[in-house]
C-alpha cells in the first residue's frame, strides 16, 4: 500500500491496462502511420519479437502513454480512458 492515502499504485495500474484491457498488445489503431498498423490495430505484443523482421526484430516493449486532449482530465489521472498502451514504434510515430 502506498504511503500516501489514495495514491495511484502505478505498477498495478500499468498491469491492469497492459495485460488486461490491451491483452499484452499495442493499442494503436493506425494513427501513427507505421506499417505495423496497416491492417488496423498494431501487431506488436509485449516482450515478443516483432514479426516485421529487419532492425525491427527487437523485442517490443509496451508503455502506458497519457492521452493529451480535451477528454483527458490531468496527468495523474486514475481514469484508464486517459491512457493508451503503445509499443515503442507507435509511440515514436505519434510524437
Amino acid at each position: 500500500m502506498s504511503a500516501v492515502a489514495g495514491a495511484l499504485e502505478w505498477p498495478a495500474f500499468v498491469r491492469k491496462l497492459g495485460d488486461g484491457r490491451a491483452g499484452g498488445r499495442c493499442e494503436c489503431d493506425g494513427r501513427c502511420a507505421d506499417r505495423r498498423c496497416a491492417g488496423g490495430r498494431c501487431i506488436e505484443r509485449h516482450q515478443r519479437r516483432s514479426p516485421m523482421g529487419g532492425r525491427a526484430q527487437a523485442v517490443a516493449v509496451l508503455t502506458l502513454v497519457y492521452r493529451h486532449g480535451p477528454q483527458a482530465s490531468r496527468p495523474a489521472s486514475r481514469n484508464p480512458d486517459d491512457y493508451v498502451v503503445l509499443c515503442q514504434h507507435c509511440r515514436e510515430g505519434l510524437s
